[in-house]
């Protein structure tokens, strides 16, 4: 992901310097680094892949911002990642639903979710409602921004 679209969904996002960022997903780091440079004080950040963790961790070094390597063990104010979705690979939609189910508790404010897939409010469960939904394209590139917030029980 580019810098410049990392920064701007952190301000989409519009997070206070106090609330708290987490992405799930990070890869090399892009989103949690840009949180860092434009204010955010508590950043969490992980991955499934090893070596994405450990490539994050360089960038951000480079970068001289301080990010939690971990999944956090409470709430947090904003989960904002970048989800790829292969079209090719039976059953990758199914990672949207996995990860706003493995964090639905863990998230007060909202998600913002940037995926390649247009259809993924497919995966969205009911506990979550759809505030907005943005295309963005990047020369043939086209991505979705799902912006979710928790429906009310």
């Amino acid at each position: 992901m580019h810098a410049s679209l990392a920064a701007a969904l952190i301000k989409i996002a519009n997070p206070k310097p106090e609330e708290s960022i987490f992405d799930p997903y990070c890869k090399d780091g892009v989103i949690v680094i840009e949180a860092a440079l434009l204010g955010s004080k508590e950043i969490y950040a992980q991955d499934v892949v090893e070596n994405n963790i450990r490539n994050a961790k360089i960038n951000a070094k480079m970068a001289k911002v301080n990010i939690a390597w971990e999944n956090p063990q409470k709430q947090v104010d904003y989960l904002i990642t970048n989800i790829w979705v292969p079209a090719l690979q039976p059953r990758s939609k199914e990672k949207i639903a996995q990860m706003l189910e493995e964090n639905k508790e863990k998230v007060k404010k909202k998600v913002l979710m940037l995926t390649n897939w247009k259809n993924a409010e497919k995966s969205i469960g009911k506990e979550w409602n759809v505030e907005e939904k943005r295309t963005i394209t990047r020369g043939l590139i086209r991505n979705y921004l799902f912006i979710l917030r928790k429906n009310s029980s």
